[in-house]
């Protein structure tokens, strides 16, 4: 099967998409997902983190970690293992989640479907995988259409419409640079 990709939010009804991934993966997880070799090479890979016994983990530092600090990347991989009849938002996933999600795509009965709004490197070994709103296309082809749409497309307003957002954007959103300087020096001077 295919990985098909929708770029941009606009393109599709946000109500089909998993949004939030820490959200979904806290209420929907099972401890036996962590079990599976699947779950562990990716904790493993993406997260530097052995799974003990079940969501008993070990962080690279050899302490203990729960579920809930694994990466986001992490959280959207395991439900798109393990809840696959969703569309997920890919932008949640960096580059090292490529490999997951092509394996995820190869042993599907179905294709695969993420929003995407931002660039995910796809290598060129993965030619001929990707779809893109349904319609396949290649590599340079997703690149050219992630580059469009980065240009063109202003999230602004999007941002505003989203529910959590009842404020400007982006002031509350965004400090600039000397305000947090001064809540960096204010807050050594007070522990000074």
């Amino acid at each position: 099967m295919l990985l098909n990709l929708i770029i941009g939010r606009e393109n599709l009804d946000l109500d089909k998409v998993r949004m939030n991934s820490r959200l979904y993966f806290t209420r929907y997880k099972k401890p036996e997902w962590f079990e599976t070799d699947f779950a562990k090479r990716v904790i493993k890979t993406v997260d530097k983190a052995d799974v003990i016994f079940e969501e008993a983990l070990k962080n690279r530092f050899g302490h203990g970690m729960s579920t809930e600090q694994l990466s986001t990347g992490t959280k959207t991989l395991l439900l798109m293992k393990f809840e696959p009849d969703h569309i997920y938002y890919g932008t949640n996933m960096g580059d090292n989640c490529v490999p997951f999600i092509m394996e995820l795509v190869k042993e599907s009965d179905k294709d695969v479907t993420l929003l995407l709004e931002h660039f995910m490197d796809f290598p060129y070994e993965y030619e001929g995988m990707l779809k893109m709103d349904g319609v396949p296309i290649s590599i340079d082809d997703y690149e050219s259409a992630i580059a469009y749409w980065s240009e063109h497309y202003d999230l602004k307003e999007e941002y505003e419409r989203e529910w959590y957002f009842n404020r400007d954007f982006p002031k509350e959103l965004c400090w600039d640079f000397r305000e947090i300087a001064c809540f960096s020096i204010f807050s050594l001077y007070k522990v000074w």
